[in-house]
C-alpha cells in the first residue's frame, strides 16, 4: 500500500480494481510510532496500548447509493488484522489518534 506509514487523523483507503473499489478481504495493521506518554503493555502473544489506538470502519454501498458502515472495530493492539465480514467494500476508514502513525496492507487471496 503506497504511502506508508499513514500519519494521525481519519484517511479512506482503497484498492480499485475495475468497478470493485476495494479488491482485498481484509486489512493488517502496525502501529510504527506512539507519542511519548501512551503506555504499552508487552505480553507473550501480543501487545497493546492503554487506550484505543486504532478505529476502523468497513463501508458498503447500497444499490441506492446509500453508504452504510458494515463493521466497526476500535483497538488497543499494537499489531493485528481484521477480515471483512461482507465481500467488497466500498470503503475502507481508518483513524489514529494525534501523534500516532501506522503501517497497513491489505490482505489476499492470491
Amino acid at each position: 500500500m503506497p504511502g506508508n506509514p499513514y500519519p494521525d487523523g481519519i484517511h479512506a483507503l482503497q484498492r480499485i480494481r475495475g468497478p470493485v473499489n476495494v479488491d482485498a478481504f481484509g486489512l493488517r495493521w502496525l502501529i510504527a510510532s506512539s507519542p511519548p506518554g501512551y503506555g504499552i503493555d508487552i505480553g507473550a502473544a501480543v501487545n497493546f496500548f492503554d487506550r484505543t489506538i486504532l478505529q476502523i470502519g468497513v463501508q458498503h454501498r447500497l444499490f441506492d447509493g446509500t453508504i452504510v458502515t458494515t463493521q466497526q472495530l476500535d483497538t488497543r493492539l499494537a499489531q493485528g488484522h481484521v477480515m471483512f465480514d461482507e465481500s467488497f467494500p466500498y470503503v475502507v476508514d481508518v483513524q489514529l489518534p494525534p501523534g500516532v502513525t501506522a503501517d497497513f496492507w491489505w490482505l489476499l487471496v492470491l
